[in-house]
């Protein structure tokens, strides 16, 4: 699966920082389709 621009990715941040919780979150993809390979 390659990303698109636009679309909404769950992405799992780790490793977290502060008093941040590791989990899934919701991530924009804002570049251009051909950088997303």
């Amino acid at each position: 699966m390659t990303p698109q621009r636009g679309e909404v990715w769950w992405v799992s941040v780790d490793p977290t920082q502060g008093a941040d919780l590791q989990q899934t979150r919701p991530c924009l993809v804002m570049t251009t389709n051909p950088l997303n390979r």
